[in-house]
């Protein structure tokens, strides 16, 4: 996908805009970000959320209703005997 931090600039306009424009609900997962990324998305999501400044749009949701959820997948690694209960 070519993520770069290069882009976290742009990253936050494009969903600064997407909040001015009314959307506030922000759904991701921990796989939106595997390997050197792992958890990315869920940090610049919630960077982008704290630096988020409402534009005078009537659309614009306040910052304190946005929502970011997230999902955990169940690899086999993060698994261990220690987790399961009889």
């Amino acid at each position: 996908w070519d993520y770069s931090e290069d882009d976290d600039a742009k990253l936050q306009k494009a969903f600064d805009i997407l909040v001015d424009g009314g959307v506030s609900f922000f759904d991701t997962g921990d796989s939106y970000g595997t390997g050197k990324l792992e958890g990315r998305a869920e940090q610049l999501l919630g960077d982008f959320a704290s630096n988020y400044r409402p534009s005078p749009s009537p659309f614009a949701p306040s910052p304190d209703n946005l929502v970011i959820a997230t999902k955990l997948a169940v690899y086999p690694w993060r698994i261990t005997t220690k987790q399961m209960k009889n």
